[in-house]
């Protein structure tokens, strides 16, 4: 059991750091939804927003399956180095594969 609780030391770190991820998580939920519906088809509507929940949701499993794989063959702050660089790679491979419209 007291593995598993932080250490009280900073969990008011902890606290502070959950309360921005939940809004910055329902704020990009209700975003990613409005952008999926203003896009796609009516007929295609529920499918398309079915799928972009079962990408996130997927995507949140995986990421923390990887993590805690990684987190027993390396150091943790070593796992969280990597995993933050993560959506730095992503972020330039869209400015580098996004053309242009003329």
């Amino acid at each position: 059991f007291y593995l598993s609780l932080p250490s009280l030391k900073f969990f008011h770190l902890l606290a502070i750091f959950m309360a921005i991820h939940g809004i910055a998580w329902g704020i990009r939920v209700v975003s990613d939804q409005t952008i999926a519906a203003e896009i796609l088809e009516p007929e295609i509507r529920g499918l398309g927003t079915a799928f972009l929940g079962t990408m996130f949701s997927t995507g949140r499993f995986l990421g923390s399956l990887l993590a805690g794989v990684f987190a027993t063959i390396m150091p943790v702050q070593k796992v969280i180095q990597v995993f933050g660089a993560l959506p730095l790679v992503g972020f330039v491979t869209i400015l580098l594969l996004v053309k242009e419209e003329r």
